[in-house]
């Protein structure tokens, strides 16, 4: 059985990327990534608003160098197995500030979050930030060649490489 520090379990698969994604609204973004959650099975039909709800009332988009990113989630309950899902845009979409709802944001990148345990999204959500904090790490990610590519990037940067 896996300890509670161990996030290996959370799915970062090709399967769950999206690259060049061409949407014009972030709930079009979400609709897309939450499809391909719900074909694997990883969360709920519920899933999806529950998400776009959550986004509206707490906004998840940060300004971050050089893309603007967002990482919108819900609760555990509508997850039935950890993962993440990721997409690219092809042109930057609107969404709210986290830190300051009133405030629009470019955003390039879109990280889903479906994770199955209350408990883990606090360590996920830091390890994300460092993450896409680093110039270097979003430069590769947009960089990246395939989807396959990209997904080896986060395993390594989230799951393998992590002090807990």
């Amino acid at each position: 059985m896996n300890s509670p520090h161990d996030y290996s379990e959370i799915c970062i698969s090709k399967d769950l990327i999206l690259r060049h994604l061409n949407c014009s609204t972030k709930e079009e973004a979400i609709t897309y990534l939450a499809k391909l959650f719900e074909k694997k099975g990883f969360v709920l039909p519920s899933f999806r608003d529950a998400v776009i709800q959550r986004e509206n009332k707490l906004p998840t988009g940060l300004e971050t160098k050089p893309y603007g990113v967002a990482i919108p989630h819900t609760d555990h309950d509508h997850v039935n197995r950890s993962a993440i899902a990721v997409a690219t845009l092809e042109n930057p979409i609107t969404f709210h500030n986290m830190a300051q709802p009133s405030q629009e944001i470019p955003v390039k990148v879109i990280f889903l979050l479906g994770i199955a345990e209350a408990k883990s999204l606090p360590t996920i959500l830091s390890r994300l930030a460092s993450f896409f904090q680093s110039p270097k790490h979003m430069e590769l990610l947009i960089g990246a060649e395939s989807e396959s590519a990209m997904a080896e990037l986060l395993r390594n940067e989230l799951i393998q490489e992590q002090i807990l």
